[in-house]
């Protein structure tokens, strides 16, 4: 019999409600209709979550120098490590590096041994990364590290305005609310300032193209827009800040940003004229160098305003992983304590130590992610427990993290996917369970805790994270502390100590959560903090202004102009900035597993202005180096770009494609108060690579062998096997020896159909009418099949059908509606017949009516369509 089990989707910080189905050991998932952040909607990662679920590359077993070995033994021997390095070295040779993936109570016991019981503050996480910038502008604002407003406020503001913020990619669920509440209101209005015209831009009534990095002086010259024109309670300007703020007028602001006066007049007057005000803002402000000042300076315009805390207004902080929030709430982060208890107060100090009654409490902050890596580097850190992220893609300069791993004595590792870029530099793996399989709670972008709970047993031996830190905590001698018997004990024990905070005043507290049963642990609802009673509050829940006013209020700062001589570019440097693609998560060791997600944009792409590719002596799909030879990627001509600057999607290592590592041009500069990394302002050099074949091949599942011929590969996951993408400079002939050559590498005989043209090569290896291999080879890229091999891997097809895919010479096709798996081809079809807006060819075909982040693109070729319509119209009156 069936059985329905509501949890939540493990991908951004949104947190969607997710209802799976098991039937018979089958799992299928949908959108919770009642979960009041998606009401029953899933971006196209979250639909195919039960694509994540199998076996298959699974980290299954523990293993010591690659050997596997029991539990027991694994644990006693990281035990007995970590504790002679620390009798050696001190507590503060040992690092622990966590994850956004971790439910807060994996990140509870690991904060609590690291910090309570080794002794050192040495534990940071990956949420370093995203949101590092937004913690350290809410302390500087409100005295703690909060976000006062809910996802409601979207839906109820009059003005929305996103600041470095993808919303329609990085977070679809929450702009598909935010469309509808606009078109129900007309007189609702969308701001988007993003040097990039991207999806989200092109649905704004207004686009700012910022020049990256000008962020602050954009919103300073608001404040002082808003105190000239009278739209502040005057008591919260300060003498002082009036002054400062004096110097960034709109013809200042307008010669620092490169947007237009006028642009800048209407965003500035509709602000001022606006009462219900919600600014969202995310990676494209905390990831640079000034990250922290620029997020102040957005809060300084709601603090000024007092629009916050009440419906339909504030700043909302829109977060990248899951379970952020909650990481921070635990003291995931090297300078907190725990329950947002802080450093630098003893008495917080003295009562965290009494709760945990802890042998060694740490009294100073520890090093942040980058600081740490930088220490393994230079030998001062001699081990290292990194869990659940994938260091050696996602931090800045990869080869210093690579110098790091190689340096550190000691290397652990917990993952739940195997051959991760960061695993071939570890001493000791241990299996976590993923998603699916651990149970916990999680805190999204609007302080809301929602359980995850498991779907199916555990895989192999893999167990939670808290579990395996109890069992290396006790063989260290630790065993009162470390004692659970299952999560729900680790969360009771997290909701009483979110009491100190409560106590002293802070907005933390979850404090009427520390009695809760099993049962009800079980059943808990999707829930916002604060909840002091042990009467559930269910209804949005907001922190009032008066609320907040522990904190400094207002912050002032400046560092314009030495930014911008960072990123100033020229005819042989370009800025990179990188972020997400549509379909992807982080590294890929989870959306990796599914076919259907690779099929949108299957290889690493580096998006650049036509006059750049111009300047580059380039063309689309050309083969590029940025920075030094460091990365390679194929190029796609995007005009939504500033001229000299460079777009590239993050998720891409050496597991999927060699040499296409954005981060490995990163250099390692972080904001000097959040310690956060300025991914966003990368500078490299950009070169055209002689490519003079490209090859498509579909193998049969099995290990791929090394390859030393191809300039690049790309590995994409099929469900039939494995997808390679090559790029060569081989003439035909060996180029075609080296194919047979690898086709015998998998016991494939002779093609059932091949075709060798002047300039490609094009094979096929058939068995009862099942595509089990083919390979096809061109002097351009698109000329390869693209999604029609893909397509034909996944289905029944016979020689002859294939054999037309031989013959056609039309260009590859592409997935173009990841929900409902509608190509290019398929929208194209539905425009030619008469569909000329999104909203038609939705009608006609359905794309675009799932999670909605594809409605840019059908958008832009219903524009193409009609614009080439138009000229052959005048073409035809012109003859």
């Amino acid at each position: 019999m069936a059985t329905s089990i509501n949890t939540t989707c493990p991908y951004c910080g949104v947190g969607c409600g997710v209802t799976a189905q098991i039937d018979e050991g089958n799992v299928s998932v949908a959108g919770d209709r009642l979960h009041p952040v998606n009401r029953g909607k899933l971006c196209s990662k979250g639909l195919r979550l039960a694509d994540t679920l199998s076996a298959t590359g699974r980290l299954l077993y523990p293993s010591i120098g690659g050997q596997r070995q029991s539990w027991s033994k694994t644990t006693a021997y990281i035990a007995h490590q970590l504790n002679t390095i620390k009798q050696k070295h001190g507590a503060d040779a040992i690092g622990f590096y966590l994850s956004g993936q971790l439910l807060t109570e994996d990140y509870y016991v690991a904060n609590k041994l690291m910090k309570g019981f080794i002794g050192s503050a040495n534990v940071d996480t990956n949420s370093r990364l995203c949101m590092a910038s937004a913690v350290a502008a809410h302390k500087r604002a409100f005295g703690e590290d909060l976000v006062p407003g809910c996802f409601d406020d979207l839906e109820q503001a009059q003005l929305v305005v996103l600041a470095g913020s993808n919303m329609a990619w990085c977070h679809p669920i929450l702009f598909q609310r935010l469309l509808a509440a606009r078109e129900k209101d007309p007189n609702k209005r969308l701001v988007v300032i993003d040097p990039r015209a991207t999806v989200t831009a092109q649905e704004a009534d207004l686009h700012l193209p910022i020049k990256p990095g000008t962020d602050l002086a954009l919103f300073h010259g608001l404040s002082r827009y808003l105190i000239q024109r009278g739209a502040v309670n005057p008591v919260r300007v300060s003498s002082q800040f009036a002054k400062e703020i004096e110097r960034y007028s709109i013809e200042y602001v307008a010669n620092v940003t490169e947007v237009s006066i006028s642009s800048l007049t209407r965003f500035y007057q509709w602000f001022a004229q606006t009462e219900n005000v919600v600014s969202g803002f995310s990676m494209g402000i905390n990831q640079s160098l000034n990250g922290t000042d620029q997020a102040n300076a957005i809060i300084n315009c709601h603090w000024l305003t007092e629009r916050l805390g009440k419906p339909g207004m504030g700043p909302l902080s829109l977060t990248g992983q899951p379970n952020a929030m909650g990481g921070r709430e635990v003291g995931g982060l090297a300078n907190t304590l725990a329950g947002h208890l802080e450093f630098g107060c003893p008495s917080s100090h003295q009562a965290l130590q009494e709760f945990w009654q802890a042998p060694n409490m740490a009294v100073t902050p520890g090093l942040k992610a980058v600081e740490m890596f930088e220490a393994m580097a230079n030998g001062d850190i001699k081990a290292v427990w990194i869990m659940g992220t994938n260091p050696m893609v996602s931090l800045p300069e990869s080869d210093l993290v690579k110098r790091a791993l190689q340096t550190c004595p000691l290397v652990i590792v917990s993952d739940c996917m195997a051959g991760t870029d960061t695993q071939a530099f570890a001493d000791v793996l241990l299996p976590a369970l993923p998603w699916g399989e651990k149970s916990g709670t999680v805190t999204n972008s609007e302080r809301r805790l929602s359980r995850q709970r498991p779907l199916q047993p555990g895989k192999g031996e893999a167990k939670a994270d808290w579990w395996a830190l109890c069992q290396v905590a006790k063989a260290m001698g630790f065993a009162t502390g470390f004692d659970y018997l299952n999560e729900v004990e680790i969360f009771r024990e997290h909701a009483a100590l979110s009491g100190i905070n409560a106590a002293n005043g802070g907005q933390f507290d979850i404090s009427g959560l520390q009695q809760i049963t099993d049962a009800q642990y079980q059943k808990l609802p999707a829930i916002q903090w604060p909840q002091r009673g042990q009467n559930l509050v269910v209804n949005p829940q907001r922190i009032e202004l008066s609320q907040l006013q522990r904190g400094a209020g207002l912050v002032m700062s400046h560092g314009i102009a030495t930014l911008s001589q960072a990123t100033e570019t020229n005819n042989t440097r370009w800025l990179i900035n990188s972020g997400r693609s549509r379909d992807q998560w982080h590294t890929m060791t989870r959306t990796g597993l599914s076919s259907r997600l690779w099929r949108h944009q299957p290889v690493p792409q580096v998006c650049v202005h036509p006059q750049d590719l111009r300047r580059l002596n380039a063309r689309d799909d050309d083969l590029l180096f940025i920075g030094d030879h460091k990365v390679l990627a194929v190029a796609k001509s995007d005009d939504s770009l500033r001229i000299g600057e460079l777009f590239m999607p993050m998720h891409w290592s050496e597991q999927f494609a060699q040499s296409s590592r954005v981060n490995g041009v990163t250099e390692a500069r972080v904001d000097s108060v959040s310690g956060q990394p300025g991914f966003k302002q990368a500078i490299a050099t950009v070169s055209r690579v002689e490519v003079r074949y490209w090859c498509q091949i579909l193998l049969p599942p099995q290990q791929m062998p090394e390859l030393s011929w191809p300039l690049w590969q790309v590995y994409t996951p099929s469900s039939q096997g494995l997808m390679v993408w090559l790029a060569t400079d081989l003439k035909l002939n060996e180029l075609e020896l080296r194919l047979q050559k690898l086709m015998g590498e998998f016991n494939l005989g002779a093609p059932s159909v091949s075709q060798r043209l002047p300039v490609g090569i094009r094979q096929a290896h058939f068995e009862q009418q099942q595509l089990k291999a083919a390979a096809f080879v061109a002097a351009e890229r698109y000329q390869l099949p693209g999604d029609y091999l893909m397509q034909a891997a996944e289905s029944t097809c016979d020689t002859s059908l294939f054999r037309q895919l031989f013959m056609t010479q039309s260009q590859s096709a592409q997935l173009l509606c990841s929900c409902l798996q509608i190509s290019e081809q398929q929208v194209d079809l539905a425009i030619e017949a008469g569909a000329q807006t999104p909203d038609q060819v939705a009608d006609a075909c359905g794309a675009g009516t799932g999670c909605g982040s594809c409605r840019f693109e059908i958008s832009q070729r219903c524009q193409r369509h009609s614009d080439q319509v138009q000229q052959h119209s005048l073409a035809k009156s012109n003859m």
